[in-house]
């Protein structure tokens, strides 16, 4: 969560709000999963992968990151989210996923997982 915070508060001062974007959304990495995070011999949390980065609505981040962890380690489902999140996330996935990509991959989980979440 700690992490969360700090990339958002990071993001607030370089990312311009694009025209069109409710004011209620929050910048966000975009990608913060478990894979993107690099733990330092100090304990310092360095996060990489920034591309995806953006506005998105408030706990984008924290439901990416939970979801990945999920599908990557087992941790325990997901059980409540935002329905603007979900449905958001749940297009950004969409969008960025190959159509030949196989039944078990990424992608396909996520969403699969995205609507588990919908459904409630």
């Amino acid at each position: 969560r700690r992490v969360v915070v700090e990339v958002g508060e990071l993001l607030a001062g370089v990312l311009d709000r694009p025209a069109g974007t409710p004011d209620h959304w929050r910048p966000c990495h975009g990608d913060l999963a478990p894979w993107n995070l690099r733990v330092a011999r100090s304990g310092r949390v360095w996060v990489v992968d920034w591309e995806d980065s953006r506005f998105a609505p408030p706990g984008a981040d924290e439901l990416y990151s939970r979801l990945t962890a999920q599908i990557t380690f087992g941790r325990p489902a997901v059980r409540a989210a935002d329905r603007e999140c979900v449905d958001w996330m749940t297009a950004m996935i969409t969008a960025r996923r190959s159509p030949d990509e196989p039944a078990n991959s990424e992608n396909t989980r996520l969403l699969a997982a995205l609507d588990g979440l919908r459904r409630g």
